[in-house]
């Protein structure tokens, strides 16, 4: 199986757990390239405006993957620390 991380929002912080969680598992890791001209407009195009810019190039890099992978891998992490919030 192909997973794949889009490389943007909290990708910088815990690629290396996510890697290694998934290939324990038996998975191929597949990340989105570099932030580029064309990942941000497929972000710019796909995400309603309402959203914040960061998750519009994230968006585009989701849709990099799109037929190379057999699923993204995109947690949802609510919160670090009590009390705080993540958007």
């Amino acid at each position: 199986m192909r997973v794949g991380i889009p490389r943007g929002l909290l990708f910088y912080r815990f690629f290396a757990l996510w890697k290694t969680f998934l290939e324990e598992l038996g998975v191929e890791v597949v990340i989105s390239p570099p932030s580029n001209k064309a990942i941000i407009q497929h972000g710019l195009v796909y995400g309603v405006e309402e959203i914040c810019f960061p998750v519009k190039v994230f968006l585009g890099h989701a849709y990099a993957l799109l037929g190379k992978v057999d699923a993204l891998f995109i947690p949802r992490m609510v919160s670090f620390r009590k009390n705080e919030y993540n958007c």
